[in-house]
């Protein structure tokens, strides 16, 4: 009978190591580099707008249109801001219900009503 030598798996050397990193850079490079094609090629096709065509649209009749169709696939809660009261917003529920607050860190505070 003749004995099995096993002989230990080695660790991968720095340059197997540095080889796999690359790879794994280029790879999430190539991911990035199709997802900016895709959009690219949606804004040549008329698709998508820039900042300022999405600028000039504030405050129009299109431009709350867009919002109101945003806010309806985004989840709750939504906020409005209250006219003439600086960092004082309204924090809107799925069921409808209001609150008037403001944010302290990234927390909202409801306010005591006087």
């Amino acid at each position: 009978m003749s004995s099995t030598n096993q002989s230990p798996i080695a660790a991968p050397s720095p340059c197997q190591e540095e080889a796999q990193q690359l790879l794994s850079l280029v790879s999430a490079l190539r991911s990035k580099l199709l997802k900016a094609q895709s959009a690219l090629a949606t804004f040549k096709r008329g698709e998508k707008k820039t900042v300022e065509q999405c600028m000039e649209l504030v405050g129009t009749g299109e431009g709350r249109l867009n919002l109101e169709q945003v806010l309806a696939k985004t989840p709750f809660p939504h906020y409005q801001a209250v006219p003439g009261e600086p960092g004082v917003l309204i924090r809107i529920e799925a069921d409808g219900s209001r609150s008037r607050g403001e944010f302290v860190g990234r927390t909202f505070h409801p306010l005591v009503s006087v």
